[in-house]
């Protein structure tokens, strides 16, 4: 057990119920896109640099892709956190 871990709240209160419903553990996959961002941003740097070659474009268009499907993931996580 981590020290992240025996600070988290083994349930939270749901004012709907006024009960005490479990606290759903969930993967730090936050990191994981943060990795792929900065991966993404270091795409544009053959471009910048004037490398040629179509491997590079490629990677760009892969890159543009995932962040993409990134951002639809965070902003669904937004709104249900909203809610």
């Amino acid at each position: 057990m981590g020290k992240a871990d025996r600070n988290r709240p083994l349930a939270d209160l749901d004012p709907a119920l006024g009960k005490l419903k479990p606290v759903e553990r969930k993967r730090p996959w936050w990191w994981v896109e943060d990795l792929v961002v900065i991966l993404a941003v270091l795409t544009l740097w053959p471009r910048i640099l004037g490398w040629p070659g179509m491997f590079y474009r490629v990677l760009e268009v892969i890159a543009l892709g995932v962040l993409v499907a990134i951002f639809v993931r965070r902003i669904g996580r937004f709104r249900r956190k909203k809610q």
